[in-house]
């Protein structure tokens, strides 16, 4: 009987979301983001980047509520080159 080795890519799911933002004076507030990662990592699903609906709030005490998903599918070679997230606020 002969055995093959099976040698499988580590894969990594990012599923959350941007919730919302505080402390701006704006009324009107949206959010841009974007995931990067290093060479050792490939996109297989979702979108890396985006943004948000723009909150327009009666009240600026009350935070900017979007609740918008991320929902990304990676694989990677190494380690190195972690996927991070970068947000701004409008």
């Amino acid at each position: 009987m002969a055995y093959a080795l099976v040698y499988s890519t580590p894969q990594v799911h990012i599923i959350g979301e941007i919730k919302g933002a505080t402390g701006f004076t704006e009324n009107r507030l949206f959010c841009k983001f974007e995931v990067r990662s290093g060479s050792n990592w490939t996109l297989l699903a979702g979108k890396d980047n985006g943004e948000t609906f723009e909150e327009i709030r009666d009240d600026i005490d009350e935070g900017a509520v979007w609740d918008h998903p991320i929902d990304l599918h990676y694989k990677c070679n190494a380690v190195r080159g972690w996927p991070k997230v970068y947000v701004e606020v409008w």
